[in-house]
Formats: structure tokens, C-alpha cells, sequence
């Protein structure tokens, strides 16, 4: 039983359709890369007239030649020379379509990260989109390489099919309708044959967990113990016969196939009995045979269709996002020990909430040794994180560093390289333990840090040594280190940035968050010895444990500042930090330790 097709226009304005479609290549690469954009579009163009150009001057020769030897072996000769450039272009523009395929995805990368750099909070949905059709899709390389491929075929099909127009209006325009609705329908219904055999649809995926039911170890005891292997069975055929149903050959490709073979015998007739020019009969017939090409249907139809989506999307969620000239950055001062930050009336939401999260924020604090952000979930402390360290902008007032805005865009930039930064969602990278710490920096001075060579010193292998496998990071996204171990790795990524760039301030946001209690005190045991002279730590974290020893603490609460201090001093201050912080040490006392208190 086939699947239901919605209704569609006639097939040749779904032709023409189809294949606009597939210009959306053009459209995201005139955004991208102009340049390089236009030269893949006029090759193309030159490509697709080769064929053309080989009918129309091999049929001149012959048309203009004596039926001698020397007008055939003219004609032969023309026809190889053209065709061998026929092939070295087709050639050349799949060389250089893999070069702008690799171009264009690296450059729709980075306008995507941008993209979702200029949106805080939650993903808008056009992003989300298109990174959604990103994650279902093949590399946007393939997906170039496989458009360049269709549209180059496309042209050299058609376009010897205008030629055949030309020579006889009244054979070519029917051919040509009817060999473009048989094409058509044909890439249709490959299209449909290739979605159903490797479709990731709920139907596709139920029928390949059910039928995995019975050969994973841990799942068949089961069915085995509670007999239930007919149940599974059934289902699974049930899931699998709805997700790939039967092929057929419908009517309509029959219908249009029996169109193109009466339409092609026409065109042969009117030609036979039109009486053209010998030259213009070659040229006829030969673009008939030209036309044919429109017939090879292969993958690159499936992969271009679906890039012309992925193309879209990309588009659409990239749009003002083309980088700008590089300005000049304004200098903003370093932060660091000493330095006093003020955030002035600050008032900060993001898109689509429906109350900003900071009104009018106005408070000032002198970094010291180490500062601590506390308050309940949603209270802000990750977002005045993000605010102080220049990854978000406020949406009204300012920020300060000894009295110089930088929260301006023209000082954020170099506002950032004062902060380093370790959170509870630390990238796993999947290379050897000194690439992860070092990240590009060679040679990075700071992987050789002895207190990161400290860090690193239990995972078995040197970080220096980029061959190690020890790095288990280098097979896998690093499954064969512990959570504790990764946590350790992304601290000295932290540190190791702190001493190449002279990054004075580590902040620290839930860093703790992943760890049990053992590897939380001694992670913060370390902390003060860690960040090393002249550094100091600005953390946020829900574990009072760490939050304790800083020297100063801010308590947020509804986008305020409730209380600040030491931790001596809003203990005995009894307030929202005093019940916090009694109801967390609470779970970790006896009861009758409690009973006595």
C-alpha cells in the first residue's frame, strides 16, 4: 500500500519548482561567500552548455561539409575535442564544488554560533529549525557537492532540449514537457523509495527498537522469562510493515512513460518528414538523446532535496548575522584583584519572558581573593555571571570597571579575556588530554603549569604527550575517564588559560555540580592554591560547602542584592543566607546531633 501524496501542481510548474528549490544553494552562498558563489553558478551555467555547444557545432560541420572524409573526420574530431572538455569540466566543478561545499559549512557554522550568541535564553525557533535540519541531514559539504551535481545534470539536459525547440518548435516543446513529467515522477517516487528504507520517522524507529528487543543480551532474558516473544514479534512486523510499505509502480509513471515514448516517435516523425537542413536534423536528434539525461536519477536527487531545506533553514536563522568589518576595540581594564565593578541601574530579560530578570540592579563590589554568588533556583545568578564577565549585554544601564564602561559592545570583547571560565557543562572534547587543556594554543605554556601538571598527574598519562592514548579522550568523547577525572581536565583547561592570556579572575559556575562530597572538598581545597598570586575566583554554586570560604558572599534574590558579606558575618546576621545555609547542613547531621542543636 503506498503512501498518500498531497496534492500537488502540474508536474512541469512542479518541475520548475522543484528545481528553484534547489537554487537556495545560491541564495545562502550569495550571503556567505559572494565571491565564490558566483563563480560555482557561472561554471555550472558553462558546464550545462557544453553538451549543447557539442550538438549545434558538430551539427554545423556535418550540415556544412561535403559527404566527403575530411567533413566526417572534421566532425569526429570536434566531437572527442568536446567532449574531453566536456569531462574536464565536470571534473573541475566537482573539485571545486567540494572546496565550496567545505567553505560554505564552515562559514554557515559560524553564522549559526553567532546567531546563537546574539540570542540569549531560549533558542529561537527559526535556530532551532535549522539546527534540527542540521542534525537530521548529511554535512552541508555533501549536500553542496550533491546540488552542484544535480543542477550541473539538470542543465546539460535541458538545455540541449532549448536547443531542440529551437530547430523545431513543434517536436521539441512536447517532448520536452513530457520528458521533464516523467522525470519528475521518477525522482518522486525515488525519493520515496530512499525516505521509507532509511527513514528515522516514529513508525522506522519503533520497528528498529522492537526488533532490537530480541538480540540485546539485557532485554531478551526478559522476553525470554515472561514468554514474550510472539508479543514482540508481532509488533515488530506491525511497526515494520507501516514503516515500509510495499513499492509499486503507480498509473501516473505509467501513464507518463507511455507520454514520453509517443511524444519522442512524434518528435522523430516531424522531424523525418519537416524537411530541415541536414545540420539541423543532427542537432535535433542529437539533443533528443541530450534530453535523456533528465532520466538519470540518482542520490544526489534525495541529497539535494533535502539541502535545499537545510539550505532554507540556514538561511533564514542566519539572517542578519553577516560579520561586520572588524572594528577597533576600545581597551577595557583588566579585571583583577583590586578592581571594583559596578553595575549601574542594570536592567536585564530575555526575549519572550515575560518579566526581565534584573530591574534597575545597581550594586558595587571590590574584587578580592574570592566572591561568591547564592540564591534559590531562577533567583539570577548565572545571568548576573554572564553579565559581569561580558557574554550578555545589559538591556539597559551599565557596567563598570573602575569606572570605565565595558559593557558597551565596543569593550566587551576585551572585557572577556580578563575571565577565565569552568561550569558544571564542560566540553568532553574528544582529543588527547593536552588538546583538551590547551585548545589550539601551541604551544601553550600553561599546560605545563606544575599546577597543572598537578591536576593531571592521576589520569596516567602526561599531558604533554599528544599522542598518549591516555587520554582516553582521544577515543570517543573520552568515555574511559571519570567524572571526577573530566572534572579535573577542564579545570586545568581553566588554569592553562588563566596563565597564557594573564587571565586574572576564574569564574566558576556550578562547577561542583557533577561531584560527590569527597571530590567537592578536596576540589575546593584546592581552589585558593590553584588560582595561584595575584588571581582571585568569582563562583556560583548551590553547595555551601565552597560558598563558605569565600571572602565575600552575595545573596541574590528576585533580581537583588538581599544581604552580602562574609559567611561569619550573615550567619550571625541570621537571615535568608543563615536559613539556607542551616537547611542544607541540616541533611548531613545525625539525628541526634540535630535533637541537641
Amino acid at each position: 500500500m503506498t503512501r498518500r501524496q498531497p496534492h500537488e501542481p502540474h508536474s512541469v510548474s512542479r518541475a520548475s519548482i522543484r528545481f528553484g528549490r534547489r537554487l537556495r544553494l545560491f541564495a545562502l552562498g550569495w550571503r556567505l561567500l559572494p565571491g565564490f558563489t558566483v563563480g560555482i553558478a557561472l561554471l555550472v551555467l558553462a558546464g550545462g552548455s557544453v553538451p549543447a555547444a557539442s550538438i549545434v557545432a558538430v551539427g554545423h560541420v556535418l550540415g556544412s561539409a561535403a559527404s566527403g572524409a575530411s567533413g566526417l573526420a572534421l566532425a569526429g574530431a570536434l566531437f572527442v575535442a568536446l567532449f574531453l572538455l566536456d569531462q574536464l569540466t565536470n571534473m573541475v566543478i566537482d573539485v571545486l564544488a567540494d572546496r565550496y561545499g567545505g567553505r560554505l559549512q564552515a562559514e554557515s557554522e559560524q553564522a549559526l554560533v553567532r546567531a546563537r550568541l546574539d540570542a540569549p535564553g531560549a533558542t529561537p525557533h527559526a535556530l532551532q529549525a535549522a539546527l534540527d535540519a542540521l542534525g537530521s541531514a548529511p554535512p552541508i559539504r555533501r549536500l553542496v557537492v550533491s546540488t552542484v551535481r544535480y543542477l550541473l545534470l539538470r542543465a546539460q539536459a535541458v538545455i540541449p532540449g532549448l536547443v531542440l525547440v529551437f530547430v523545431e518548435p513543434v517536436a521539441g516543446l512536447p517532448v520536452l514537457a513530457a520528458f521533464v513529467t516523467l522525470s519528475v515522477l521518477m525522482e518522486r517516487d525515488y525519493r520515496a523509495e530512499q525516505s521509507a528504507a532509511y527513514s528515522t520517522d516514529d513508525q522506522s524507529v519503533r520497528a528498529w527498537y522492537l526488533g532490537g528487543l530480541a538480540f540485546d543480551r539485557r532485554t531478551a532474558r526478559e522476553v525470554i522469562v515472561f514468554r514474550a516473544a510472539d508479543w514482540v514479534i508481532s509488533r515488530f512486523r506491525a511497526a515494520a510493515h507501516g514503516a515500509r510499505p510495499a513499492t509499486r509502480i503507480r498509473p501516473r509513471l505509467l501513464a507518463a512513460l507511455a507520454l514520453a515514448v509517443g511524444s519522442m516517435a512524434f518528435a522523430l516523425s516531424v522531424l523525418a518528414q519537416s524537411g530541415v537542413a541536414p545540420s539541423r536534423l543532427v542537432m535535433g536528434v542529437s539533443s533528443l538523446v541530450a534530453l535523456m539525461l533528465l532520466f538519470g536519477v540518482t542520490m544526489d536527487a534525495v541529497h539535494s532535496a533535502t539541502g535545499a531545506e537545510v539550505f532554507a533553514r540556514v538561511r533564514s536563522a542566519t539572517a542578519g548575522t553577516r560579520p561586520r568589518p572588524v572594528a577597533t576595540h576600545t581597551a577595557a581594564p583588566h579585571a583583577g584583584p583590586g578592581s571594583t565593578i559596578r553595575f549601574d541601574r542594570v536592567t536585564f530579560g530575555y526575549p519572550g519572558a515575560a518579566e526581565p530578570v534584573f530591574r534597575e540592579l545597581s550594586f558595587e563590589v571590590r574584587l578580592g581573593w574570592s566572591l561568591a554568588v547564592v540564591g534559590v533556583n531562577g533567583a539570577g545568578k548565572s545571568t548576573l555571571l554572564k553579565l559581569l564577565v561580558g557574554l550578555l549585554a545589559p538591556s539597559s544601564g551599565r557596567i563598570l570597571c573602575d569606572g570605565v564602561e565595558v559593557s558597551a559592545a565596543r569593550s566587551r570583547t576585551a572585557w572577556r579575556h580578563s575571565f577565565a571560565f569552568l561550569g558544571q557543562q564542560y566540553v568532553r572534547y574528544p582529543v588527547p588530554v593536552y588538546d583538551n587543556v590547551a585548545l589550539g594554543r601551541a604551544p601553550s605554556v600553561g599546560a605545563r603549569d606544575p599546577r597543572v601538571l598537578a591536576l593531571l598527574g592521576d589520569l596516567g598519562a602526561a599531558p604533554q604527550d599528544r599522542a598518549a592514548p591516555g587520554s582516553t579522550a582521544a577515543t570517543g568523547g573520552g568515555s574511559g575517564l571519570s567524572g571526577g577525572q573530566w572534572q579535573r581536565v577542564a579545570t586545568a583547561r581553566a588554569l592553562a588559560g588563566m596563565v597564557d592570556d594573564d587571565r586574572r579572575v576564574l569564574v566558576l559556575d556550578e562547577p561542583t555540580a557533577a561531584l560527590d562530597a569527597q571530590a567537592e572538598a578536596r576540589f575546593f581545597a584546592e581552589l585558593g592554591e590553584l588560582a595561584g598570586p595575584d588571581r582571585t575566583t568569582v563562583m556560583v554554586s548551590h553547595r555551601f560547602a565552597g560558598v563558605r570560604r569565600a571572602d565575600e558572599i552575595l545573596v541574590l534574590d528576585t533580581g537583588e542584592i538581599r544581604e552580602r558579606g562574609s559567611h561569619a558575618t550573615l550567619m550571625a546576621h541570621g537571615g535568608t543566607y543563615a536559613r539556607m545555609f542551616d537547611s542544607q547542613a541540616a541533611r548531613y547531621r545525625a539525628p541526634d546531633e540535630e535533637a541537641v542543636r
